[in-house]
Order: structure tokens, then C-alpha cells, then sequence
């Protein structure tokens, strides 16, 4: 039986994903997120394809650096990740141009 996302515990999920791969651990980390780190994203960008952009970016930057990341810190690494994005503070731009 599977938790609803707010009760499953962070820790476990990123153990699933970082010592077995576990891709529906990691789906359910980025579901669990969606909501809080796409809003703070599109305020910034007022689009929907570039926020959903900026969105991916942000996870593809963070999911190499999981293993050196504390669970309970992982939406403020979430965020200031993206901050960075999108305030130009990233190895390129969002937007890849």
C-alpha cells in the first residue's frame, strides 16, 4: 500500500532512489514537490512552458547531487536550485539559449 506523497517520508524515497533506483520513488518525490516548486518557478517566469522547463532543469541539476543532500532539506535545495535558474546564477539558461 502506498502512502499519500504528504505522509511518505523523504528519506526513505531518496534511499529507494539512490540505492536501487527506484524510478517510483523518484516520481513520487517529484510529485510530492510539483505543486510548491512549479508555483514559486511560474511566478517568476509568468509561462507555462518555460516554468515546465525550468521546472526539469531544476531536477536534472538536483538528482546528481541527492547522495550528498540531507532528506529534510530537500525542498530548499528544490528552490534555491531553481532561484538560481532563474536569476541567472546557473551554468546556462533555462531556456538553453
Amino acid at each position: 500500500m502506498t502512502l499519500p506523497l504528504q505522509q511518505e517520508d523523504d528519506a526513505t524515497l531518496l534511499s529507494a532512489w539512490r540505492d536501487r533506483e527506484d524510478t517510483a520513488a523518484l516520481e513520487r518525490l517529484v510529485e510530492k514537490y510539483r505543486g510548491a516548486l512549479f508555483s514559486l518557478i511560474f511566478r517568476y517566469v509568468r509561462d507555462i512552458s518555460d516554468a515546465e522547463d525550468c521546472f526539469q532543469e531544476t531536477w536534472a541539476r538536483v538528482l546528481p547531487c541527492l547522495s550528498r543532500k540531507r532528506p529534510e532539506k530537500l525542498l530548499s535545495y528544490l528552490f534555491t536550485t531553481a532561484h538560481h535558474l532563474l536569476v541567472g546564477l546557473g551554468d546556462e539558461p533555462v531556456d538553453g539559449a
